[in-house]
């Protein structure tokens, strides 16, 4: 869900993943999700975005699409959720391999 956990744990805690896509791809998917029109879909998407920034600056200071935040950023306007998914877990087993 993402609430700014990368942010204040430690990042050898876990993977710390941004999931991005692009305005009116996230939009569609929120028309299409919940059944409303685009306009209003718009206008939830924009609120959204407008919530996370502000509680990431007022919470932990940091501007939420600075990629020094994250270990991986993933961009689903160019790359297939079933492509995003076998990075994440390379990544994950990356990681967290054991040492050699």
């Amino acid at each position: 869900v993402g609430r700014g956990a990368n942010w204040f744990l430690d990042p050898r805690c876990g993977l710390r993943l941004r999931i991005v896509a692009p305005f009116e791809q996230r939009v569609g998917a929120v028309a299409d999700r919940l059944g409303i029109r685009r306009d209003e879909a718009t206008r939830q998407v924009r609120e959204l975005d407008a919530e996370q920034r502000a509680f990431i600056r007022q919470s932990f200071g940091h501007d939420v699409d600075d990629p020094l935040g994250y270990d991986v950023v993933i961009n689903l306007g160019t790359l297939p959720v079933e492509a995003a998914t076998g990075g994440v877990l390379a990544a994950l087993e990356r990681k967290f391999a054991p040492a050699p």
